[in-house]
């Protein structure tokens, strides 16, 4: 008779890993497997906690510990972790309890990273393994796991230190050098606005991957960038519709905050604080027809919280601002001749509202005037001004007025109810009118001319103008006069003119991607202006189409010239681009010859599909929600108190008259009932509505999943280039999306985020960008990032 031993070999587990127990029988060996007596081990033997921002506890992670065996593990040590300092356990159902065959526990473990960093923990639980069934020697059983955590940190900073607050602005060129108003060029090309531009790295993240971040705000776009080794985050600009107005409260700046997300989860967040160092104050109380306030102050932001009068601002430092917050107007208090915008006199000379004769000056807000004021003067040579998200009406010339001025950026604006909605002049030639750029607003009651870029002795060049809605002019919508050239004109749509639509009398000026509708004449070119560059222009409903006096005008893209027009091109001169009466040489759809008039011109000529009865929404029949005027889209001219407030940006007053396109409807609403009108296309229309490739037909479907190449209309080699002295390349049927790390000019040049545009005119759709661009195809013009809008027509 033999004797049984047991041989036990007792080792450490380590999360998986098990005993291994062998038996030794007389005259034959047994083995038992080793998870037949006791397998402990955790429910994750490796676990990565993920990104944790320091300061702060990560969700709680439950770690099972489980008994596969058919044995007890008893004499149990309560679990550990072996970093206490940047681990803790939140909960423990384990403790000292032993842990019966198939039982287990549940330990939940939370992170709390003290510094920036990858830390590392093991959860480690000890217990003696005994076997019942046999003669067992006690032996350990430790079984750990690892856990991982990454502490993570954000801190928002200034991009440009040079830079650092609202209105300071840094030298493109050389980022480490501060504007000083000595510069000429465009905003955003020349001097960035630095005040916009924040910065926030991961320190230890490389990969922007899965990563979106925002701020509390609202206010910014984000965009992420791991080329140099570290995840950071920029703001690329403003959100449309949103601006300093959102940031200040009446005295201070309001606390911000950044937050970035891994795929949708909140994974750190900044400290809530203020970002900029200006000096915020209330506009002083100067209404009751009381005196002109001077204002001085470098970089101080000043704002009005309701609704009041005042007598006029001058604004007499660098670097200010005016803003109108919580919905509050601002109304001009008439208390006589208050400013000479010239020489900076606070008496005689014109009667103002707010008067700007410094650089780096920042306006929003609502403003009304009186009728018998100027609403807005930038004036004596001041630059790199921006009025955003403006709405101003009741002047007696211009709503808003640039005398001298160059480098100013207008854009997301509305101007109505005067002479003149936006006026641009010079009569220096040291001080040119130029380098400006007027983007998305709306025009219209005007007496005289909607934008008014002229001036006979000087220069008013080299400006341009993007996303224009003009509706019942009295006079032209743009005038522009022999000392002006080379500006740019491009997504502007023009109905109800009593005069023309465009009055050039210019030089080198670039017109693209146009819209006229009811208007006397739609392009006219005039007087000494000559070398004209036209692409993607529809005209129809008006009594002459195109009228030509001049010479070198060139046609491109397409070209629609209703059959509604009693003349479609008018042409007094040989050369000047096209041909008289027919426009091309046969007249016919789809003709590209104008050898009769002996220029370069080849656009896709159509007649047969330009009629644009039924293009618009129109005249609005039912009440508009957010103006306090209207009833049903009407009111009379009496009665009518909001000139500024409506659903969409599209719409405006004008003249009630018979059934669009009837000429009645033309010109400025001044008695009787006015009506609201819609500029946006119908969602029926068929002729200006998604046929900006040929003008003929459809173009081809704009697919958003990343993948699918974008329409052929707006392929990289379907290009307009302009005629200035440094010249902008750009997509012809493409607008820049602004605010998200363009030039914000309203082109599409290379590299920038844009929206396809299929319609004519300025209405490209509405609503939120597609989620996915379309893939890009490569020309002339590359690198660009290209959504659409979720809805075109309405």
């Amino acid at each position: 008779m033999m004797y049984l031993r047991l041989f036990l070999a007792s080792r450490l587990i380590i999360a998986a890993l098990s005993l291994s127990v062998v038996i030794a029988g007389c005259g034959d060996i047994r083995s038992v497997e080793p998870a037949k007596i006791a397998a402990l081990a955790w429910s994750a033997s490796n676990y990565s906690i993920g990104y944790v921002q320091t300061g702060t506890y990560s969700a709680n992670k439950i770690f099972t510990f489980t008994n596969s065996g058919i044995e007890t593990a008893s004499g149990c040590s309560a679990p550990v972790l072996s970093d206490t300092t940047n681990f803790s356990i939140a909960s423990d159902n384990c403790g000292t309890s032993n842990l019966v065959a198939g039982g287990s526990c549940t330990v939940a473990v939370r992170a709390s990273p003290s510094t920036i960093g990858v830390k590392s923990t093991t959860l480690s639980r000890a217990c003696t393994l005994v076997s019942s069934s046999i003669s067992a020697l006690p032996g350990a059983a430790v079984t750990s796991n690892t856990i991982t955590a990454q502490g993570l940190s954000l801190a928002v900073s200034a991009r440009y230190p040079i830079a650092p607050d609202w209105n300071n602005y840094y030298r493109i060129s050389t980022p480490t050098v501060a504007c000083d108003g000595s510069e000429s060029g465009f905003y955003s090309v020349t001097c960035g606005h630095g005040g916009e531009l924040r910065q926030a790295p991961l320190t230890g993240v490389s990969s922007c991957t899965g990563l979106t971040a925002s701020d509390a705000l609202g206010v910014f776009n984000w965009a992420c960038d791991d080329s140099s080794g570290t995840a950071t985050f920029y703001s690329t600009g403003l959100v449309a519709g949103k601006g300093l107005t959102q940031l200040v409260d009446a005295t201070a700046f309001k606390y911000e905050s950044l937050t970035v997300s891994q795929s949708g989860t909140p994974i750190v967040s900044s400290p809530a604080t203020t970002w900029w160092g200006n000096t915020v104050a209330a506009a002083p109380a100067n209404g009751g027809g009381g005196a002109v306030a001077v204002l001085t102050g470098a970089g101080t932001i000043y704002t009005v919280s309701a609704s009041g009068t005042s007598g006029g601002y001058n604004f007499n430092s660098d670097g200010m601002a005016l803003v109108t917050l919580n919905g509050a107007v601002l109304t001009y208090a008439d208390g006589g001749t208050n400013c000479d915008w010239i020489t900076g006199a606070t008496s005689g000379g014109d009667r103002c509202l707010v008067v700007n004769r410094k650089n780096f000056f920042w306006l929003e807000g609502d403003y009304i005037g009186t009728g018998s004021n100027e609403v807005f003067i930038m004036a004596n040579g001041t630059k790199f001004n921006r009025v955003r998200n403006v709405r101003g009406s009741d002047s007696i010339e211009s709503v808003l007025y640039f005398w001298e001025a160059s480098g100013n950026l207008v854009e997301h604006g509305v101007f109505s109810k005067s002479q003149i909605g936006i006026g641009m002049e010079s009569n220096s030639a040291s001080f040119p009118n130029k380098f400006n750029i007027i983007n998305d607003v709306t025009v219209f009651q005007m007496g005289s001319t909607g934008i008014y870029d002229y001036y006979s002795s000087s220069k008013s060049e080299q400006n341009i103008f993007t996303g224009i809605r003009m509706n019942d002019i009295a006079g032209s919508g743009f005038t522009t006069g022999p000392g002006s050239s080379k500006s740019t004109f491009t997504h502007v749509t023009i109905l109800n003119n009593s005069g023309d639509a465009f009055n050039l009398v210019s030089n080198n000026d670039t017109i693209s991607q146009v819209a006229i509708a009811n208007s006397t004449t739609g392009l006219h070119f005039s007087g000494a202006g000559t070398n004209a560059k036209v692409a993607n222009v529809a005209i129809g409903n008006s009594a002459t189409g195109i009228s030509i006096a001049t010479t070198g005008n060139v046609f491109s893209g397409n070209l629609l010239v209703g059959t509604a027009s009693t003349t479609k091109c008018n042409i007094a001169v040989a050369s000047a681009g096209l041909v008289n009466s027919t426009c091309s040489d046969s007249g016919t759809d789809g003709s590209t010859a104008y050898t009769g008039a002996g220029t370069a011109t080849n656009a896709i000529f159509s007649t047969s599909f330009v009629d644009f009865t039924s293009s618009f929404a129109g005249k609005v029949t039912a009440t508009d929600a957010i103006n306090t005027s209207n009833s049903l889209g009407v009111q009379t001219f009496a009665a009518l108190t909001d000139w500024l407030f409506f659903e969409s940006i599209f719409r405006m007053w004008g003249v009630d008259g018979s059934a669009f396109p009837n000429a009645d409807n033309r010109g400025r609403c001044t008695s009787g009932s006015c009506r609201i009108w819609d500029l946006r296309l119908s969602a029926n229309d068929t002729i200006l509505r998604n046929k900006s490739g040929n003008g003929l037909t459809a173009n081809t479907a704009f697919v958003t999943d990343g993948v699918t190449a974008c329409p052929a209309a707006v392929d990289g080699s379907v290009i307009v280039t302009d005629q200035m002295t440094v010249p902008h390349t750009y997509l012809l049927n493409a607008m820049e999306v602004q605010g998200r790390g363009g030039n914000n000019n309203g082109l599409c040049e290379n590299g920038e985020t844009c929206v396809y545009s299929p319609n004519f005119g300025a209405y490209q759709g509405e609503g939120a960008l597609t989620s996915l661009p379309c893939k890009f195809h490569d020309g002339t013009v590359t690198g660009v990032t290209m959504y659409g809008y979720s809805t075109n027509g309405i």
